[in-house]
């Protein structure tokens, strides 16, 4: 409303308010408008930019500069291609001459199971020191995963890992050993360890006689002849390998698993011994009636803090197989021969599925645990303690 006093009208103080409001509002719109042509603007001036961009040729330097890279590359992927052909080359030459300047093979019905194609010998100082590394380091490259990674401290004696599984209608028994060796250097250990391979044979025969050393025997590589029961014999290949953290200035390429196993690069140094059993070598053949066992033994020992050293072993065997690579035994029939003829029948366990015998193995196996676990850390009871703990220094 307008009063007047005699004067200029007056406003009213709600008049007055509401002009103030409209004024802020359209304040406010021009603003909000303001900022959106603004940001329209700048929106056109980069899509003008952009067109602008992809309108215009590049500059012929940097042309120039990834075609020549591309070349480069290309160039030095076809030498590559060419050297490793130069070198299949001569590989096929001399595989093609090997095949028509050699006797085919006495056992080829079982070259076709896998570890027959592995574990073969053949004549020529040659051809052994190949096959010699290549077993042993197959046997390390396929260390089950159960070893890959590094023990703070290995389990207790435990038969919760033992694992028996059928392939090619032979059975195969893994069995995993723990132990700790308190004040001893890795060294000690490795070379009790080392000494003790054929331990477990001769405490079974109950003579020296059934290990007998063939022709490879030094500190890295041993070769041996293990003479078990009357029919059963086989000969085993054994190799020390020490493995160094990755970047350890004193690893060697060989003696890493940086390649294939990943370890973490804070791995401890520590040693893997591997023991695999040959089945054909045609300088030490086999007598044909005689049977054999296919298996392959880590022993891996490390480092558990400055005074303690601890070993795993895992055992990976199978029942008695002759010279075609299968086994003159049902599964039923070795389980009762292990069993020395005790718990169930013969006709009973042959009436048994592959699963409930796996588990009868399995049960027979967990049963001689304990024992086996007492020999192995009996092995290392020869290690006759120090007078001082061993320090960091000592740990190899």
């Amino acid at each position: 409303m307008l009063r007047t006093t005699g004067g200029a009208p007056e406003l009213s103080p709600s008049l007055i308010r509401r002009r103030q409001k409209d004024k802020e509002m359209k304040r406010k719109k021009r603003e909000m408008y303001a900022q959106e042509v603004s940001f329209l603007r700048n929106q056109v001036k980069a899509l003008r930019l952009n067109v602008r961009t992809a309108r215009m040729l590049l500059p012929w330097r940097e042309v120039a500069e990834a075609l020549y890279d591309d070349t480069a590359a290309a160039t030095v992927t076809n030498t590559n291609l060419r050297s490793v052909l130069r070198r299949l080359q001569i590989f096929h030459g001399h595989v093609q001459h090997l095949v028509q300047t050699s006797q085919p093979f006495s056992v080829a019905p079982a070259l076709q199971l896998e570890s027959w194609k592995d574990t073969h010998l053949f004549r020529g100082d040659d051809m052994r020191r190949s096959g010699f590394e290549y077993i042993s380091q197959l046997a390390l490259h396929t260390m089950p995963s159960v070893l890959l990674a590094p023990a703070a401290v290995p389990a207790p004696s435990d038969p919760s890992y033992i694992q028996a599984q059928i392939k090619h209608g032979v059975v195969y028994v893994d069995v995993l050993h723990a132990c700790t060796v308190p004040h001893a250097t890795l060294d000690d250990v490795v070379g009790v360890a080392w000494a003790g391979l054929n331990d477990f044979v001769r405490q079974a025969i109950g003579t020296d006689d059934c290990v007998k050393p063939l022709d490879r025997n030094d500190d890295e590589i041993s070769y041996v002849a293990l003479k078990g029961t009357k029919d059963v014999t086989y000969n085993s290949l054994h190799r020390l390998f020490r493995l160094h953290p990755v970047g350890d200035h004193h690893s060697q390429p060989h003696d890493s698993l940086k390649h294939s196993l990943n370890p973490p690069p804070d791995v401890v140094p520590r040693a893997v011994i591997v023991a695999r059993s040959i089945l054909a070598d045609e300088v030490h053949p086999y007598p044909t009636d005689m049977l054999m066992c296919d298996s392959v033994e880590w022993t891996v020992i490390e480092p558990v803090d400055d005074y303690t050293v601890g070993v795993r072993v895992l055992v990976r065997f199978s029942q008695p197989i002759d010279s075609s690579g299968q086994s003159p035994l049902s599964v039923a029939q070795w389980l009762h021969k292990l069993r020395g003829g005790r718990g169930d029948r013969l006709d009973v366990l042959e009436k048994m599925t592959d699963d409930h015998l796996l588990d009868k193995i399995v049960g027979f196996f967990a049963l001689h645990h304990h024992s086996m676990q007492a020999m192995i850390c009996a092995k290392f009871n020869r290690i006759v303690p120090p007078t001082q703990p061993p320090s960091s220094s000592r740990r190899s």
